[in-house]
């Protein structure tokens, strides 16, 4: 049995709620912030003598963009399919958060991560947000297929081989050397 909310949802996707305003006003924001953040068009001043944006060139451009995007049925799938992703990557970060809270010390202000736990969870989340995009747009597929074909045993042997050897130079190269060179250099300015 089908409540009330779920045949106003129904009613609301009918209506184009989902395929139409939504989509047009995520994109009309994101366009007309990025305008205002950047000032492309320039800036104003007021009777005040302050300076401001030209908002309503940037709103006419934003609009104007956001009506061609979702002219774009794909255009619109791929929205769809993109957010939906961002979502739960967002979700998974707050979840991750609440967790690690829950073993973290607490210290003035709270819980923070250190920094070079911050900028690993940076490009983590900036390349799971790339890969989001390129599933959204098809493209993976592509790369899922080529290198379905293209991985071999032997071709996975060659790059495992050649991560080690790599990976070995640089260890090597850059070990107490670097430190060494530092103090011998402070021993001389004595």
């Amino acid at each position: 049995m089908a409540s009330a909310f779920r045949g106003v949802l129904d009613f609301m996707s009918r209506m184009g709620l989902y395929d139409v305003v939504l989509p047009f006003l995520m994109i009309f924001a994101i366009v007309f912030a990025a305008l205002e953040k950047s000032k492309i068009f320039g800036t104003a001043k007021d009777e005040d003598d302050r300076v401001i944006t030209k908002k309503n060139l940037n709103a006419i451009v934003a609009m104007v963009i956001a009506f061609f995007v979702v002219a774009s049925a794909k255009a619109v799938g791929i929205i769809t399919k993109v957010s939906v992703g961002v979502v739960f990557l967002f979700l998974f970060g707050i979840f991750f958060m609440m967790f690690a809270g829950l073993f973290a010390k607490e210290e003035k202000h709270g819980f923070f991560l250190k920094k070079g736990w911050l900028t690993f969870l940076m490009v983590a989340g900036l390349i799971i947000v790339a890969v989001i995009f390129l599933d959204a747009l098809g493209w993976l597929k592509l790369v899922r297929n080529y290198l379905g074909g293209f991985w071999t045993s032997d071709a996975v042997a060659f790059f495992v081989l050649l991560v080690i050897v790599i990976g070995g130079i640089l260890f090597t190269t850059s070990t107490k050397l670097g430190k060494g060179k530092k103090k011998d250099e402070d021993e001389e300015d004595d």
